[in-house]
This record gives structure tokens, sequence and C-alpha cells, in this order.
């Protein structure tokens, strides 16, 4: 965690791209329940919150996966509609999360493909060095 802190502002580059792209409420890069980098209008506390929320939803998900007997699944991404906003996340790297909140009238294939180069863009960064 410590080599994603040293790399926030460099990470925050890249959110604040996919944010515009995509005119998102909010980006959130996250690693487990922690936050490392984020672009929105949420203050830090009410990012923080949201990704609490955002992990609980991706750990629920490998624990319904589990009780459908499927063991040591990984989820590649996730995605909750709303009538008016969806949230979609998508796995950079084993612990660490990209999500992006957004009106739910927006494309889900540009969601999806701006979120992907975005997670390809960060990745040199995710690694320890």
């Amino acid at each position: 965690m410590d080599h994603l802190a040293s790399e926030a502002k460099r990470l925050t580059l890249h959110l604040n791209s996919l944010s515009r792209e995509l005119s998102a409420e909010a980006v959130l890069l996250t690693c487990g329940a922690n936050l490392v980098a984020h672009t929105s209008h949420l203050n830090h506390v009410e990012a923080e919150s949201l990704a609490r929320v955002i992990s609980e939803s991706w750990e629920a998900s490998v624990r319904v996966a589990n009780a459908l007997g499927h063991k040591n699944v990984r989820f590649e991404q996730s995605l909750h509609e709303g009538e008016d906003y969806l949230i979609y996340s998508l796995a950079a790297t084993s612990d660490v999360v990209l999500s992006v909140a957004l009106r739910a009238d927006r494309p889900l294939g540009m969601i999806r493909y701006n979120t992907k180069r975005t997670v390809e863009a960060i990745q040199p960064f995710l690694l320890p060095r």
C-alpha cells in the first residue's frame, strides 16, 4: 500500500482524465477497503465511505460465488445499475479496483472501454518498485 500512496499524484492525473471523458460523479482507486486516489465532487471522508461500500460489494460477490460452489473466484468487473446512477468497477490488480460512479445514461460500452484504457495506463504505477 505504501508504494501506491507514493504514486497517488500520478494516479490522480489518470483518474481526472477518466472523470472528464465520462463526466463521472466520482472515480475511485481502492486497494481492499482503502482509498488510494480519487477525483470527485465528494470530500475525502465521503470518498472513503464510498470506497468501503464498493469494497464490501466486491467482497460480497466473491462470497456469493463461494456459496454457489465456485471457490477461488476472482471477478474482473462489477456493475451496479440504478434508475439514475451506476457504479462500474474493474480490477486493476488482484487487490486494486478502479470504480466509476456516473449517470446511468452513459453508454456501457464507452464506460468499459475508457475504464479499461485507464487501468492499462495506471498498471505500471500499481506495482512495487
